[in-house]
């Protein structure tokens, strides 16, 4: 058979996206959602209210994603060197082909030196921290409010925020 005769095979020819795409498919189908441990780092805080970071461990490290809805849910500010549990759904992210963890839940694995799992709430909440010692210095918790069993102090009439 003369070359000129030769016939090549139809190429099926992807584009970069849609390779993207499929490996994306195949990954978020053949991995369950799982647990995972590690140290954070790389912590990024855009205007939108996601949470980006990478997970480490001693040897290797992954990209993760924290959506805004599921951040609003944490008991804890997560920061930079902190020990995270984290439940997350591996995925692609498609236009650098690169794998990420979607976070849907985290856990502080350091709670801090008394155990109490929200020991970060000054950082989320800081006009909270002062607040206390913004009424005792005009004199509102000397002792006159009413103390229930349950620790708050209420019915003050001095009382203003």
């Amino acid at each position: 058979m003369p070359a000129t005769e030769f016939e090549l095979p139809e190429r099926d020819v992807w584009t970069v996206s849609r390779l993207n795409r499929e490996v994306r498919l195949l990954v978020e189908s053949g991995l369950p959602a799982l647990w995972l441990e590690g140290e954070v780092s790389n912590l990024s805080r855009p205007a939108s209210g996601h949470l980006y970071f990478s997970l480490k461990d001693e040897a290797a490290q992954v990209r993760c994603a924290l959506w805004r809805t599921a951040a609003l849910r944490l008991a804890f500010t997560p920061r930079n060197g902190m020990q995270l549990l984290v439940r997350a759904r591996v995925s692609v992210y498609e236009p650098r082909g690169e794998y990420q963890l979607i976070v849907e839940h985290a856990e502080d694995r350091d709670p801090g030196q008394f155990g109490d799992p929200l020991h970060h709430r000054a950082e989320r909440f800081p006009d909270w921290t002062d607040l206390g010692e913004r009424q005792l210095e005009k004199g509102l918790l000397d002792g006159n409010a009413e103390q229930h069993a349950d620790g708050f102090l209420v019915g003050h009439p001095d009382w203003s925020p």
